[in-house]
């Protein structure tokens, strides 16, 4: 047997062997809530005005939820001194947006907006 004949009947039988792909749960950093045009995480980019460390956003974060009716947890910090938090309990499609909206309201913030995934076109 010639050695592409050879190369290729091991190809075929790696191939046929190889395990199934199953998808992994959803971790609850990743729940999505549905009910609107776009599915959305529910996880939320914040940044303040005064581009507040990590340890800063940890410390007010309890405040932070106080002052918007919500309790959330800090998952991480982005580039640009921007933060990554999520709230507490699942929400539906408003109660999120509403809280996105209180966040916004909040003297100091810069920003708060979903975290959504980017996909390329």
């Amino acid at each position: 047997m010639s050695r592409p004949v050879i190369l290729l009947f091991v190809l075929l039988c790696t191939a046929c062997s190889a395990p199934s792909f199953e998808p992994s749960p959803v971790p609850p950093s990743e729940r999505q809530v549905s009910g609107t045009s776009m599915d959305v995480s529910l996880r939320i980019i914040l940044r303040f005005v005064d581009l507040r460390d990590e340890a800063s956003v940890r410390a007010h974060l309890a405040e932070l939820g106080q002052s918007v009716g919500q309790d959330l947890v800090y998952l991480r910090p982005m580039s640009g001194q921007a933060h990554v938090i999520q709230p507490a309990h699942t929400l539906d499609a408003m109660s999120f947006e509403r809280l996105l909206e209180r966040l916004k309201a909040i003297p100091g913030v810069e920003y708060a907006e979903p975290d959504r995934r980017l996909r390329h076109q």
